[in-house]
C-alpha cells in the first residue's frame, strides 16, 4: 500500500511540474510583439509609407541627366596626380526609387573603365545606400550614408579592399557634393591613410552636357 501511495505521489508531482513548465514560455521564444494588441491600421500606414518614394528620393532626381566627367587621381604612392575624362548617364528607375548611373572613363595607362552605380534611400533604415561595380576589378563596393548638416552633400562610408597593399576592409568615404544645378563632385577619401592632407585619392567632377 505504501509503495502504491509513494508511486502515485511521484506521478502527480511529475505531472504538476510538467504543467508548470509548459505554462512558462522561455524568454528567448517569447513573441517579439503582441499580435492581439497590434494596431493594424497604423501598421498598414507605416508599411505603405515604407513602400512609397518620398522627399529623399525626389532629391536624387537632381543627379539625373547626361554628364561630362573630369577625373583627378592621387595617392601617396604616386609621384604625380593623374587626370582623365569620361562620360556618365544617370536616370531614376523603378518608379523614382533608385538612381542608376552608367559611365565610362579612360584610365591612364589602362584604357577605358566602364562602371555602374545604384543609389537609393532606404525608408525603413532612414539612410542612403550606394552600390558600385566596374571593369577595374571583380568587387562589389557598398556604402551607407546621410546628408551633411547644410544638405549640400551626401556622405557615405564603406569598406574597400586594396590588393596592391594586401589591405582588407579599409574604410573609404564617398562624398557626393552638389555645386550648382549643372555640376556636382564626387570625392573619395581613403581614411586608412591616416593623414587628412593626403586622404583624397579620387575626385570626379560632373558637368551637365546641356548646362
Amino acid at each position: 500500500m505504501r509503495t502504491h501511495t509513494a508511486l502515485a505521489f511521484c506521478c502527480l508531482s511529475a505531472l504538476a511540474l510538467a504543467a508548470h513548465q509548459s505554462s512558462e514560455t522561455p524568454a528567448r521564444f517569447a513573441p517579439a510583439f503582441d499580435m492581439q494588441g497590434l494596431d493594424t491600421q497604423s501598421g498598414m500606414q507605416a508599411q505603405m509609407a515604407s513602400m512609397s518614394p518620398g522627399e529623399h528620393h525626389e532629391l536624387l532626381g537632381y543627379f539625373e541627366g547626361e554628364w561630362k566627367v573630369s577625373m583627378e587621381m592621387s595617392s601617396p604612392m604616386m609621384p604625380q596626380k593623374l587626370t582623365s575624362k569620361g562620360e556618365q548617364s544617370n536616370e531614376m528607375i523603378l518608379g523614382g526609387r533608385f538612381l542608376q548611373a552608367t559611365g565610362s572613363i579612360d584610365m591612364p595607362g589602362m584604357g577605358p573603365s566602364d562602371s555602374m552605380m545604384l543609389m537609393g534611400f532606404d525608408t525603413n533604415a532612414n539612410r542612403y545606400d550606394l552600390t558600385m561595380i566596374s571593369t577595374m576589378n571583380n568587387a562589389t563596393y557598398r556604402a551607407t550614408g546621410m546628408p551633411n548638416q547644410d544638405g549640400s552633400a551626401i556622405i557615405f562610408y564603406g569598406p574597400m579592399d586594396e590588393p596592391m597593399l594586401d589591405f582588407r576592409q579599409r574604410t573609404v568615404r564617398y562624398t557626393y557634393r552638389v555645386i550648382d544645378e549643372n555640376s556636382y563632385v564626387v570625392e573619395i577619401d581613403d581614411l586608412a591613410i591616416g593623414d587628412p592632407a593626403n586622404e583624397r585619392v579620387l575626385t570626379l567632377t560632373h558637368t551637365r552636357k546641356d548646362g
